[in-house]
């Protein structure tokens, strides 16, 4: 993305800050079926950035349309019906507004926001309320996407390094547009495939990986084998010998039930077996994406439960550091 465009974006999005845009994202499935109703009259900003429908000019203020047009995200219609739509969508949590894809994401490099994150962000917020400013001196966030968890994490412990990573490109160009629409200077950007490219230790790793099972699918949804757990028990393996005294790992990802048996639980316990940690483990909802147990992969899970992971480092000041898994 060209620098005028960027700039136009951020200014793009401090007006939606401005105006007090809200916007909580949904599910593939609620977007397509709200966006499949007729629409007439003016577009409302959610409209345009949250259901992200076609519009045409007469139905936006020509301050929006210049915005638009400024950032590069007016998307002519594929059917040449003169009507546009935005190239991306924007939510928010609390008082931040991210951009993100437009609707659907069907490209490898899409970069997704949706309930998960949601659930992901409100379970993080829980968790980190409590702690000392200055209790936090180097945070990372793996698999940043539009980078909601490092921005917010980053306004939480102004003092703090936090490292957004991430191996799309697309991805970590929009997080560094949300950090500066937010206002947000304490967050480097690093392409990295999780720790790869990233050196040092932390105080803090956070994820929220992807966990649907896609042969060659999406980065932003494929969590690879084991019916998609690859990537979050990556995390896990190695985040433990990255963890600083006291340093934690908080984790929130999807899980297939089969049988009643969590496997992902009991791979985790057995990582942790051997390790200087201790581990709280819970499901934060018993029942998400029920579509995918139409798939075959899927005929012997009983439901997709969304889990969190809270692993700490339980080391003395003056114990060996681990030397991983």
């Amino acid at each position: 993305m060209a620098s005028n465009q960027s700039e136009a974006l951020v200014s793009l999005g401090r007006y939606l800050l401005e105006q007090d845009y809200r916007f909580h994202p949904v599910t593939q499935e609620t977007q397509a079926i709200v966006i499949a109703r007729e629409q007439s009259g003016m577009c409302s900003l959610e409209d345009v950035f949250g259901w992200n429908r076609y519009f045409t000019t007469a139905q936006l203020a020509p301050d929006m349309l210049r915005l638009l047009d400024e950032a590069g995200l007016l998307e002519p219609s594929p059917d040449n019906s003169r009507t546009y739509r935005s190239r991306c969508r924007a939510s928010t949590w609390q008082d931040a507004v991210y951009f993100h894809s437009s609707f659907p994401t069907d490209a490898q490099d899409s970069v997704f926001l949706g309930p998960d994150t949601f659930r992901f962000l409100r379970a993080l917020s829980a968790c980190v309320e409590a702690e000392s400013t200055h209790a936090m001196q180097r945070i990372v966030d793996l698999g940043s996407g539009a980078g909601p968890a490092a921005i917010m994490l980053a306004k939480r412990f102004p003092g703090a390094q936090v490292i957004a990573s991430d191996i799309n490109q697309n991805a970590l160009a929009l997080a560094r547009i949300n950090a500066e629409i937010n206002r947000v200077e304490n967050v480097q950007f690093i392409e990295s495939d999780l720790f790869a490219a990233i050196e040092g230790d932390f105080d803090l790793v956070t994820a929220n990986p992807p966990f649907i099972f896609e042969d060659g699918g999406k980065a932003y949804s494929d969590g690879g084998g084991n019916l998609g757990l690859e990537i979050s028990l990556r995390i896990v393996a190695a985040s433990i010998s990255r963890l600083r005294i006291n340093g934690r790992l908080l984790l929130y990802t999807g899980v297939p039930i089969q049988n009643g048996c969590d496997h992902f639980c009991q791979e985790v316990r057995q990582l942790c077996q051997q390790q200087q940690v201790d581990l709280r483990y819970e499901e934060i909802d018993p029942d998400i994406f029920s579509t995918e147990l139409r798939r075959t992969c899927h005929q012997a899970t009983d439901r997709i439960a969304a889990v969190w992971l809270a692993l700490r480092d339980r080391r003395s000041s003056g114990q060996e550091k681990k030397t991983g898994i």
